[in-house]
């Protein structure tokens, strides 16, 4: 099973994408967006749990080709958004000094910019959940400390720093999904898919949205522990499991599969290309805003911005086959 692709999660990526970049464009609370901040996030981490649960390599983690997949992308995206974002403030005549320090920063010490943030998170959750796993033979033991993890990660200490904190919080919550992914990745496969399993999943994710309200992974802003991983379970089982009722019924929908397999770099471009979206926008008409409706207008910016993603992955495809082809 090592290297095999499957659609429904290549859809599921490229569903929680879009639902990323819909919510960095749409500025305003609402429980549409309340609804997508349950699961969107968590979706990816368990995501990444369901192909370790289908890899057959011995639970043998290999740093060094994540740190290569993960980290060199993160650190490469992170100074060209650096600079962007210098540029947007010239450009805007903001001065720049201040927000280069705290970018550099944030850069360095794996915060990331904007939503960059995940990328490191993802590596350090899969580094701590590998030596968890090679620590704790017994599946038993094994769900016992990840419990404790997830525990931990909703246990607030004022004697450190909230920015350090708040990083640590992310990857134990990250490390949690991935046994969560791993837990349901064969179960995922076997589930036998109908429209009531989905509408009865769909039904309980917007009861969740209901009781919890706003939350947010990157500030830790969960508020309830059993609340927010029922929410994030729930909402994630529901695109799963839409996803994989598509590919049972091989319905071909090819640009989300291709988007979903190119998440990782519109995850580190989008938002910076929003803002100069927008800012092209306002120099040709005057307004911030595309259309007074604001769901259409943040719609719009999205389909532009992933207009000019496709673009950029097309180019840079292009690029890695020439460079593989040297090589060869």
């Amino acid at each position: 099973m090592l290297g095999k692709r499957y659609k429904y999660l290549d859809y599921a990526r490229g569903i929680a994408i879009i639902f990323v970049m819909y919510c960095r464009y749409f500025y305003e609370k609402t429980f549409f967006k309340n609804w997508i901040y349950t699961f969107h996030i968590p979706l990816f981490f368990i995501i990444t749990g369901i192909i370790i649960g289908k890899k057959d390599d011995n639970g043998v983690y290999n740093v060094r080709k994540d740190f290569r997949n993960l980290m060199i992308p993160y650190y490469i995206m992170g100074t060209i958004s650096v600079a962007a974002l210098i540029l947007l403030n010239i450009i805007n005549e903001i001065h720049w000094s201040t927000d280069l320090v705290y970018n550099i920063k944030s850069l360095a010490l794996f915060n990331g910019i904007k939503a960059l943030w995940f990328l490191p998170c993802l590596f350090f959750a899969k580094l701590f959940y590998f030596n968890i796993k090679q620590s704790v033979n017994d599946t038993r033991k094994l769900s016992f400390v990840i419990i404790l993890v997830s525990i931990f990660s909703f246990v607030k200490l004022d004697f450190i720093s909230i920015f350090f904190y708040n990083i640590l919080r992310r990857v134990f919550i990250a490390t949690t999904f991935l046994f969560i992914g791993e837990f349901l990745s064969v179960r995922i496969q076997k589930e036998k898919i109908n429209i009531f399993k989905i509408i009865i999943l769909f039904l309980l994710t917007l009861i969740m949205t209901k009781i919890m309200g706003n939350m947010d992974l990157y500030y830790v802003n969960l508020k309830d522990y059993f609340g927010y991983f029922l929410s994030a379970i729930t909402g994630s089982m529901f695109i799963l499991l839409i996803c994989k009722y598509i590919e049972d019924k091989k319905i071909n929908i090819k640009l989300l599969e291709y988007i979903g397999k190119n998440t990782l770099i519109i995850l580190g471009t989008h938002m910076v290309l929003g803002y100069y979206v927008k800012k092209v926008y306002y120099l040709i008409t005057g307004s911030n805003v595309f259309v007074s409706n604001l769901y259409l207008s943040a719609f719009i910016e999205l389909c532009i911005v992933l207009f000019i993603e496709i673009i950029i992955i097309l180019i840079f495809n292009k690029l890695k086959e020439i460079k593989n082809a040297k090589r060869k």
